[in-house]
């Protein structure tokens, strides 16, 4: 009966028989009720936003190609002896030659140049001299990518005419270097063959200028 009653006491107490110290077992909490054969805890409330539906990702957009053509000038004239050449002050703020996009009216692009250069420069009389070639380069706008292509001409103005930059256009300012000063002023660097074909037109003719100039004084 002793050892019956003390291997229980044992059992309900945990006494720990190699030490001798009394290990009394923590009470068992109620034991989480089961509904479907698994266990429910304490649940919050639902997040709302992990509720929400997850919005589909919008695939990027083909970009799209466009080709452009634009004409301009190169305007330059002769004052108190000295060339000057002529630029405009874009929204940039860099230095630039004027020209702008063919409309419906432009029945050529020499047409169209002549038209642009006037325009933007505000300037009423222009001669062209010679085709200076054409430049291209390609650039993004918005979901566009854009190859453009600008035809130059060398044209010639009065002395007396400054010009008037075109706001509507958002030109700054006008501004006439010499020819030494036009290639540090030039703010585009693909701009910078149409400048040198220029420069070297201008030499040439100078020289046949110059030329004349002594058969002339030999013949009278």
């Amino acid at each position: 009966m002793k050892r019956s009653i003390v291997s229980r006491y044992y059992k309900r107490r945990s006494l720990s028989k190699a030490d001798g110290v009394l290990k009394i077992r923590p009470k068992r909490r109620n034991p989480p009720k089961r509904s479907g054969g698994k266990a429910r805890f304490n649940q919050h409330p639902p997040n709302k936003k992990h509720m929400q539906k997850k919005k589909p990702r919008s695939h990027p957009q083909k970009m799209q190609h466009r080709d452009e053509i634009s004409a301009g000038g190169v305007v330059f004239k002769r004052k108190n002896g000295r060339i000057q050449i002529g630029f405009i002050l874009d929204p940039y703020k860099k230095w630039i030659f004027a020209k702008g996009h063919l409309e419906d009216q432009d029945k050529t692009i020499k047409a169209a140049a002549i038209r642009e250069t006037k325009e933007e420069m505000g300037l009423k009389s222009l001669r062209v001299k010679a085709p200076l070639g054409q430049i291209k380069f390609s650039f993004k706008r918005k979901n566009v990518h854009i190859h453009k292509v600008v035809h130059y001409f060398l044209m010639e103005v009065r002395p007396s005419e400054h010009g008037t930059p075109q706001k509507e256009e958002k030109i700054k300012a006008i501004k006439w270097v010499s020819v030494t000063a036009s290639r540090k002023l030039l703010g585009y660097k693909n701009t910078m063959v149409i400048l040198d074909r220029a420069i070297t037109w201008l030499k040439k003719d100078k020289l046949k200028r110059m030329q004349r100039e002594t058969t002339n004084n030999v013949v009278s």
